[in-house]
């Protein structure tokens, strides 16, 4: 799971606006509510801790509550 986290935070970096959708077209939620969650498998807690608050506003305004939920328990 690490070298998947090493591989594809540094390619979400580039999009901390953006939303990100599963392969079935499912909303997994803001890009900074997914960097969160890498940054916490690779022990970056600072970081995971400000992409998931990010993650929470973005989530909300965009209205994926139940994204936000899990966004907020991860934090």
């Amino acid at each position: 799971m690490r070298d998947y986290a090493e591989a594809l935070y540094p390619l979400l970096s580039a999009y901390p606006e953006h939303f990100a959708a599963h392969f079935s077209f499912l909303c997994d939620g803001s890009v900074p509510h997914l960097l969160g969650l890498l940054a916490a498998t690779l022990g970056r807690e600072e970081e995971a801790i400000a992409q998931l608050e990010l993650g929470i506003v973005m989530n909300e305004r965009a209205g994926f509550i139940p994204r936000a939920a899990e966004a907020r328990f991860r934090l």
